[in-house]
């Protein structure tokens, strides 16, 4: 099975861009290769957030999902990425190994 790396998502410019795009499940990295899964959608011009971790949901602006959620902090600092797998209509698997590189 080939590894395939997951993609960083740095700023929601990028993360728009990966959901009109068909991605729709998105890790935000914790420590000893812990990840926290989400599922992120747009509408009406807003984020819809699935914590998979809760199961709690929240609709929040860009500006809102950048500055006062943990989203945005992992995205400053690297550690919020697309998880493999996640897109619609691709059949990707994930790969643990490259889970553990991120702080």
């Amino acid at each position: 099975m080939k590894k395939i790396p997951p993609k960083i998502i740095r700023n929601t410019t990028e993360l728009r861009k990966s959901i009109l795009g068909g991605q729709r499940e998105f890790a935000l990295a914790l420590q000893a290769g812990m990840y926290s899964r989400k599922t992120i959608r747009i509408k009406r011009g807003l984020f819809r957030v699935v914590n998979h971790i809760d199961n709690s949901r929240e609709w929040l602006t860009g500006r809102q999902l950048y500055t006062r959620s943990n989203i945005g902090r992992n995205m400053r600092i690297g550690a919020f990425f697309e998880m493999p797998g996640g897109r619609i209509g691709k059949g990707r698997t994930m790969s643990f190994g490259y889970f553990s590189n991120f702080p």
